[in-house]
C-alpha cells in the first residue's frame, strides 16, 4: 500500500505524537508499504525508509509584535492561511491544528496527484482539512489517543477564575475535533476507555472505531535488576500536564506518615518546569 501520515508536530522529543509517527512509520516500511510523512514543526528526525514532506508554521501562538512579521518575506502573512492563524491567534486561539490540516489539504492535492495514496492516516489533529481530503476518494482515519474534551475539563477543574477558563475553552479545539472525528472513515484508539470516551464525548460511534494498543520498543524498555529502595517513588511524565496528576501526588505524599523520596524525571518545557515545579511544592508546603 501507499499511505500518508499526517502529523502536525513531527519531532519525538516534542511529544507523545512525534514518538507514535515514528514507530508506526517505521514499522509500516518493515511490513513492505511505501510511506509518505506529512509533518509540522518541530520536524522528524530521520526516519528509516519513510518519505518526509514537510510543511511550515509562523508560529504566530507564541509570537507577539512585530516578531509576526516575517523579515525574509514581510507580506506573508497576508497569504490566507497565514492570515487565519495569526487573527485566530490574537483572540487565544490555537491554530496549529486547522491551519495545518489546510496546508496539507493543500500539499496533498499534488502528492496524491504524483503518488496515488491508497489512505490518508492522521494522528489527532481531527481538522476540517481532512474533510476535504475526503474528496480524493480514499479512506481518511485518524487515530485519538483520547480526545481533547479530557484535556479542557482538566484545565477548567483546576481554573479558578473565568478568565483562565475562557481562555481554555479559545485554546482547545474540541468543537471541531467533535465535527470531524464522527465524520472520518474510521477511527483508531488505544484503549478500550479510550473507544468509549470517543463515543460519548465526540459522538464517534463504537463500530467506528478500532482498538489498537501502543506497543513498546523492547530494545530500550526492558526488565533489569535493581535494588529496590522502598522510600523512594518515582514521578515520569510533564507535571505541567494537568491529566498527569502530579500535584495530586504531591498532596498525597504530604499526608503519608512515612519518609519518602520523591524522584521526578521531565524532559519537557525546560523554561518553565522548573518554576512551575517550586510553585507545586511550595503550594503543598513540602520540601522535595
Amino acid at each position: 500500500m501507499k499511505i500518508c501520515l499526517l502529523c502536525y508536530r513531527g519531532n519525538p522529543y516534542s511529544g507523545g505524537q512525534g514518538i507514535y509517527l515514528k514507530y508506526i512509520a517505521e514499522e509500516l516500511v518493515k511490513q513492505g508499504h511505501e510511506v509518505h510523512a506529512v509533518v509540522g514543526p518541530p520536524y522528524p528526525h530521520e526516519m528509516k525508509g519513510v518519505v518526509t514532506h514537510a510543511i511550515p508554521n509562523n508560529e504566530y501562538y507564541v509570537k507577539k509584535g512585530f516578531n509576526i512579521i516575517n523579515k525574509k518575506s514581510p507580506f506573508d502573512i497576508f497569504h490566507p492561511i497565514n492570515a487565519y492563524e495569526w487573527f485566530h491567534s490574537r483572540f487565544g486561539a490555537f491554530p496549529e491544528i486547522s491551519s495545518f490540516g489546510y496546508r496539507a489539504f493543500f500539499l496533498l492535492r499534488k502528492l496524491h496527484a504524483k503518488y496515488n495514496f491508497d489512505i490518508i492516516h492522521d494522528n489527532q489533529s481531527l481538522n476540517y482539512g481532512l474533510l476535504l481530503m475526503k474528496s480524493f476518494g480514499i479512506p481518511v482515519v485518524s487515530t485519538i489517543h483520547h480526545p481533547l474534551s479530557i484535556d479542557l475539563r482538566t484545565i477548567l477543574e483546576r481554573s479558578e477564575s473565568f478568565k483562565r477558563k475562557f481562555r481554555a475553552v479559545m485554546f482547545y479545539p474540541t468543537l471541531m475535533q467533535t465535527i470531524v472525528s464522527k465524520r472520518l472513515d474510521h477511527v483508531i484508539t488505544v484503549s478500550e476507555d479510550s473507544k468509549i470516551m470517543n463515543n460519548h464525548d465526540f459522538g464517534v460511534p463504537l463500530a467506528k472505531q478500532s482498538v489498537v494498543y501502543n506497543g513498546i520498543d523492547r530494545s530500550i524498555f526492558k526488565p533489569v535488576n535493581v535494588k529496590k529502595n522502598r522510600k523512594d517513588i518515582i514521578f515520569v511524565g510533564n507535571i505541567e500536564d494537568g491529566k498527569k496528576g502530579f500535584i495530586y501526588l504531591l498532596k498525597a505524599i504530604k499526608i503519608m506518615k512515612s519518609d519518602v523520596r520523591l524522584i521526578v524525571v521531565d524532559g519537557g518545557a525546560p523554561h518553565t518546569g522548573k518554576a512551575l515545579f517550586t510553585v507545586f511544592c511550595s503550594y503543598c508546603s513540602i520540601g522535595l
